[in-house]
């Protein structure tokens, strides 16, 4: 097993790179320079979008990442594939009666890889959530950190990472992915703190990574706000297609829009919340004329794609003339496996009740439906054709 494991781990990010660039319209990276070339590194990273996260993570770093993977996942044949990896089992104090000897266990083999030079990375929420929002850091990345440096009397030099990953449309095929790379956290400073009183450097690098992941995810503080963000963006997004954001596609404006008016509205909530209420009345009295006229969002919001006046309904027949027969035929030649992996994604959803695994099951079920269902197809016209 140990001679297959870089076979493994070399087939796998071919994998990755291939369901990466079909799954997802653009992956947008920012400040990758960020992440270390060499040295000890520990990645943390919010946790949107459930075994996607790590994965991406793999796809994109050039060195080898150690993950922390709960320990029912090392059950059949993803385990070869997480122990190629180095993957840490860790465990959930309800699912074993002995996880916090375990989890002791598991926070000495980070140690160990940091120790060595080594990139480890975990996700301090402890859970994937669908929400846009980071739940409350635990204290693992912090202890292994500090523990780490304690050893080496604070000299490892070690760099905490913290990445930001944002999903948009969340659990959707085509979608944008967003990874954020933030400047690096060191600890050398707490040295003297965590001599003194340990729980207290704890908590002040708890704090630190909190404020980090909440600088570069799409966080906002109240899910409430959520419906908010995303309704003022939709109203912007066409202007922001014409001016464009600094150092984002085309394909990614919404996602990158979303972000930035959370951050914005985080930031104005605590130093001018007169500011948030004014935005709030302003967008609230736009929809009030909007319904007095009978205006549809889409005249008003969405970018124009008619000529003006009777010609757009001459465009709009000479356009759906030719975009029938590619219609058909995109349809009948994808639409048994698009529905055959959606349908499989939605069942895991409703027996398991796990939203952030839609994403994971499209991949893998896609992965396997679409070439089969064109190797079929290409049999048949070979078959039918071949004269």
């Amino acid at each position: 097993m140990t001679s297959s494991k870089p076979l493994i781990r070399k087939l796998v990010k071919l994998f990755l790179r291939v369901v990466f660039g079909i799954y997802y319209r653009s992956i947008q990276v920012k400040d990758l320079n960020n992440f270390p070339q060499e040295g000890p590194v520990l990645l943390v990273a919010n946790h949107p979008n459930s075994l996607v996260d790590p994965a991406i993570l793999i796809h994109l770093l050039p060195r080898p990442v150690h993950f922390g993977a709960r320990h029912g996942l090392f059950a059949g044949s993803l385990g070869y594939i997480l122990e190629a990896f180095g993957a840490i089992p860790l465990y959930r104090l309800q699912d074993a009666p002995r996880a916090k000897r375990q989890n002791l266990a598991a926070i000495d083999r980070y140690v160990e890889l940091i120790r060595d030079g080594s990139v480890a990375a975990i996700f301090p929420e402890g859970l994937s959530r669908d929400d846009p929002r980071i739940e409350p850091i635990k204290s693992g990345a912090a202890r292994i950190a500090l523990k780490a440096e304690g050893k080496a009397d604070f000299t490892l030099d070690l760099k905490i990472v913290p990445v930001g990953l944002q999903f948009e449309p969340r659990r959707m095929f085509r979608a944008d992915a967003f990874v954020r790379f933030g400047m690096p956290i060191t600890v050398k400073d707490l040295a003297n703190l965590h001599e003194e009183a340990p729980r207290k450097a704890i908590t002040e690098l708890c704090d630190r990574i909190d404020r980090a992941l909440k600088q570069l995810a799409f966080h906002v503080e109240s899910s409430e706000s959520v419906k908010f963000i995303e309704r003022l963006a939709a109203v912007y997004l066409r202007r922001v297609r014409v001016t464009g954001l600094s150092g984002v596609s085309q394909t990614g404006l919404r996602g990158e829009l979303l972000y930035r008016m959370a951050a914005s509205l985080n930031h104005y909530s605590e130093v001018d919340p007169w500011a948030v209420s004014d935005i709030e009345q302003a967008l609230e009295h736009y929809e009030q004329l909007r319904k007095e006229a009978s205006a549809r969002r889409r005249l008003l919001e969405d970018p124009p794609r008619l000529l003006p006046g009777p010609l757009a309904i001459v465009q709009a027949c000479f356009e759906a003339f030719l975009g029938a027969v590619p219609a058909l035929f995109g349809l009948l030649t994808n639409g048994i496996p698009y529905f055959v992996t959606r349908g499989a994604a939605r069942h895991v959803i409703g027996r398991y009740k796990h939203p952030s695994s839609f994403s994971i099951t499209h991949i893998l079920v896609g992965a396997l439906v679409f070439p089969l269902s064109y190797g079929l197809e290409l049999a048949w016209v070979w078959r039918n054709f071949s004269d």
